[in-house]
């Protein structure tokens, strides 16, 4: 990651009511869009949370092989990543449905996951939300050597492959979190 030395200042220009425009127009698509996606809210509000702790469970109940121990944490980690994309990062913001108590439950979800959502809370909107894609500034997308997302980023043999070999780390990625990207923020 680059280290961040002095703030960036984006300059106004004639740029802010094309912006202005596209919120109000992203704004109004996605009124439009809630009514026709709130069963699929529920239904992965529901699902996913419930296959993560089921896995969990099986993982204690019947892990005493290493097959069956190697299937659930596997999907321990896929499922991970699908609450956090799908429900947790919506909950964050508020959006996942109305009632914020409900948000908040889904938000402690992350911590009981073994994530911290107010490190991550921090980081997102800081760097991310304030700076989003922009290299050496948007800490959600600067995460690995192994994965390259800036055209203009360190180019290596292996990001040829990253998208196949991406998929089946990206699961154990919370274990890079945990143990060096928020310490590295935040010591």
């Amino acid at each position: 990651m680059v280290e961040i030395t002095a703030k960036l200042i984006f300059a106004k220009d004639s740029h802010c009511t094309m912006y202005q425009q596209l919120r109000q127009e992203v704004n109004e698509t996605v009124k439009r869009l809630e009514p026709k996606r709130k069963f699929l809210i529920i239904l992965k509000a529901i699902l996913f949370p419930s296959l993560y702790f089921f896995s969990y469970a099986a993982a204690l109940l019947w892990g005493n092989t290493i097959y069956i121990l190697s299937t659930c944490y596997f999907l321990i980690g896929v499922l991970l990543v699908l609450n956090f994309l799908n429900l947790i990062h919506e909950a964050m913001h508020n959006t996942l449905v109305k009632s914020k108590t409900l948000n908040s439950w889904y938000v402690n979800f992350f911590d009981l996951m073994g994530a911290n959502s107010y490190i991550w809370k921090i980081r997102h909107i800081w760097l991310h939300h304030n700076y989003p894609n922009v290299m050496g500034w948007d800490s959600d997308f600067e995460q690995s050597k192994m994965l390259r997302a800036f055209p203009h980023g360190n180019r290596s043999k292996m990001h040829k492959y990253q998208h196949i070999y991406l998929p089946f780390i990206y699961p154990l990625f919370i274990f890079y979190w945990l143990l060096i990207r928020f310490q590295r923020f935040f010591l």
